[in-house]
């Protein structure tokens, strides 16, 4: 199964921020909070289209890991 890719003008849209905050985020960070694009030979970024669902479920996973290690005493 292939996702379908987005520019990054689109994905700013789903995310409600700007295409510039997303750039510099993946250029300081090396990553935008854990999702790489394709970079096309043109220097165009392509983003997975359910970028949204994937920040959102990464955002999960982080809380469930934290009320386990608060739980466990760390």
């Amino acid at each position: 199964m292939t996702i379908e890719q987005i520019t990054t003008r689109r994905a700013a849209e789903l995310l409600q921020t700007t295409s510039h905050a997303m750039r510099i985020r993946l250029f300081r960070s090396g990553s935008y909070y854990g999702i790489l694009p394709e970079k096309l030979p043109n220097g165009r970024l392509m983003w997975p289209g359910n970028i949204r669902e994937r920040l959102i479920e990464a955002r999960k996973e982080a809380a469930r890991a934290y009320e386990t290690a608060l739980m466990q005493g760390n």
